[in-house]
């Protein structure tokens, strides 16, 4: 079922709807869990938004966060892997003085790819799509010169 706004948002109209009711956070909660599933939002999360409507709050989307600005050197780890792309994201780490799933999480984000030990681009390059077009096309013509296109594999 397609909910607009999405499906949290969906719930939290309907806590703000039981709200206005006069429920309770926990009757709120079992309703919504009788129609749409057990689980579906907990009793916990309802008495937040309830607090929150009852302080006059009556704004049922996601309240922005704000992050701890990143110091990670991206450029040096593009220089890291121009040296040598097949460090381990462990040996990576250790130049760079983090931790390994930092490294893996940020050569993901710039769209890097563990391939046979060694760190490439997740996309193909012109010249990568270019290669395999030539070679599935030598492909489809040895089948076919072969008759191997008119023959059954399977009866």
């Amino acid at each position: 079922m397609e909910y607009p706004g999405g499906k949290k948002q969906h719930f939290r109209h309907l806590l703000f709807f039981a709200f206005h009711r006069g429920q309770k956070a926990a009757e709120a909660t079992r309703d919504v869990c009788n129609v749409y599933g057990d689980g579906v939002i907990g009793e916990s999360t309802a008495r937040k938004w309830f607090a929150k409507f009852k302080n006059g709050n009556f704004d049922v989307d996601d309240t922005p966060r704000s992050r701890r600005p990143s110091d990670f050197d991206k450029e040096r780890l593009k220089a890291l892997l121009k040296e040598d792309g097949h460090q381990t994201s462990r040996e990576l780490a250790k130049n760079m003085n983090c931790d390994h799933k930092t490294i893996r999480n940020h050569l993901h984000s710039m769209g890097f790819a563990e391939n046979l030990g060694a760190w490439v681009p997740h996309e193909l390059s012109e010249v990568n799509k270019e290669n395999r077009l030539q070679i599935e096309s030598q492909h489809l013509a040895r089948h076919r010169a072969t008759r191997g296109h008119k023959q059954r594999f399977l009866y």
